[in-house]
């Protein structure tokens, strides 16, 4: 495997590559998130914040590519987060490390970083702030 390829010498010497199989470490593919992203507790009866009935979805962004494709890890305050303990509330997209909280309450509020990893290396998110209004 290349650590590197100049595609000038590639191409003088009429050979091919196959890019798709260069090893890559992960880079984000999507716009920062905001250092700090608001949202809204609205509590009527027992019932607070469930999707589709309102619109306090809060999106924090986490796309990365590399090869092999990057695998994603979340930590919340420094700590790792374990996306799957609160699938009640929040679910991560297929295929990418996006985070889409569905149901808010005030224990949501927090510094969340996303790291998206592969055998070449890590890519590390700026940290995103969820605070409650």
């Amino acid at each position: 495997m290349f650590d590197a390829v100049n595609p000038d010498l590639v191409a003088r010497r009429g050979a091919t590559v196959d890019w798709a199989s260069i090893s890559t470490p992960p880079r984000f593919i999507h716009e920062p998130n905001g250092p700090i992203l608001y949202y809204k507790v609205e509590k009527h009866g027992t019932e607070q914040n469930k999707a589709p009935d309102n619109l306090f979805l809060v999106t924090i962004r986490c796309i990365a590519e590399g090869n092999p494709t990057p695998s994603y890890r979340w930590t919340k305050d420094g700590k790792p987060f374990n996306v799957a303990m609160y699938s009640e509330k929040l679910v991560q997209k297929a295929g990418e490390g996006t985070l889409v909280f569905t149901k808010l309450d005030e224990t949501d509020a927090g510094t969340y970083q996303c790291e998206a990893n592969n055998d070449n290396g890590t890519a590390v998110s700026i940290p995103t702030r969820l605070e409650q209004t």
